[in-house]
């Protein structure tokens, strides 16, 4: 009817996106003010307006943890940012530690399942006992963590086709050693995670770009453009956040929507004399409301000095109220940590944190 007949072969791609964009749109009708969730293997240029995708059956192999972020990296700057890849591997069988490795990749992937055949053995967390089931956990709960900073990721790849994972490149493409690291990805601009891809490694190097870089688990500082060697014991990955970035993180929860994000603590990574700036977008998750401008916007901006720092908090939430009471401000500034609690509803605050204060 719209043209000539064309083979299949020819038409595979194109047919799988119409059969996500059906899915979508089917799914719509029947309820016009859910957001549906589609996943697809397939598709062609557009099919990121429809669905999620992941880079299909690999295998339960070490090589297949890099190969997973090269895939992810590479649709991410190709238009589709909501990718992931099957944790554990789909085919053949997983053992307890490549299970964990693979989770701490999959815990900052856009989309983040485990997955495999019917026929191997079974995979999930508990599977393979202690000490890989608290492993894992650690990993997941990380992610559970940072759902704030992953959702304000996804709503900046819904305006503007930004990518949810990056390769180092994309924010540092001044520095030619990045162009060739293809096993650490940055997950938007504040976040670098080193996944581990070898098998019994306690360690890895990692080279990170030219900024100042913070130690996620233990706040050391380190100066980039170097490469370092990086502990990392089975519960552990090495994982950095850029310094003079603001993250906001919630409680540990079990699943989404568990509980309210409350309190919503956002913490501040700091040189010493330095200033940072974030904007937070909330809505409410589930319904197109926020196509009605039923959402939110909380402006953060920390600036320290050698004696502390000064946080101001900006609330824009006049169509969308998030269902919380407090904010807790965590300042890491070398070896100082600077908290302060801070109920919401205020609309602007500023808030002073001395070394010398009990804060």
């Amino acid at each position: 009817r719209d043209g000539p007949p064309t083979l299949h072969p020819f038409f595979h791609n194109l047919y799988r996106l119409q059969m996500a964009r059906a899915m979508r749109e089917g799914t719509q009708r029947f309820a016009p003010d859910k957001r549906p969730f589609v996943l697809t293997r397939s598709g062609t240029a557009g099919v990121q307006r429809y669905a999620a995708m992941w880079t299909g059956d690999n295998s339960s192999w070490w090589e297949h943890i890099t190969l997973a972020i090269r895939m992810c990296l590479s649709m991410g700057i190709s238009g589709l940012p909501f990718t992931g890849a099957n944790i554990g591997g789909f085919w053949e069988h997983c053992n307890g530690e490549l299970l964990v490795r693979f989770a701490q990749l999959g815990a900052f992937l856009p989309l983040c399942w485990n997955h495999n055949a019917v026929a191997n053995a079974p995979q999930e967390p508990w599977a393979f006992g202690e000490p890989y089931e608290s492993a894992y956990r650690t990993a997941i709960e990380q992610r559970y963590r940072l759902l704030p900073y992953l959702y304000n990721l996804f709503h900046e790849a819904s305006v503007n086709g930004s990518p949810i994972i990056r390769p180092l490149f994309y924010h540092y493409p001044q520095d030619p050693a990045v162009y060739t690291v293809e096993d650490v990805y940055l997950v938007g601009e504040a976040l670098l995670t080193a996944p581990v891809s070898v098998e019994g490694a306690t360690s890895r190097t990692v080279y990170l770009p030219a900024e100042t870089w913070i130690g996620y688990w233990d706040n050391k500082h380190f100066v980039g453009g170097r490469t370092y060697e990086i502990e990392a014991p089975l519960e552990q990955w090495p994982l950095f956040i850029r310094g003079n970035s603001i993250v906001p993180s919630g409680p540990t929860m079990q699943y989404t929507g568990q509980k309210p994000t409350d309190p919503l603590t956002l913490t501040c990574y700091m040189t010493e004399v330095g200033e940072a700036s974030y904007t937070l977008y909330e809505d409410d998750g589930e319904s197109m409301a926020y196509q009605r401008g039923a959402f939110s916007q909380t402006i953060i901006r920390c600036q320290t000095a050698k004696d502390g720092a000064t946080v101001t908090i900006e609330e824009q939430h006049d169509q969308y109220h998030p269902p919380r009471e407090w904010y807790e401000i965590v300042v890491k500034k070398s070896e100082h940590l600077l908290q302060r609690r801070v109920r919401v509803g205020q609309g602007k605050v500023t808030v002073h944190l001395s070394l010398s204060s009990s804060d």
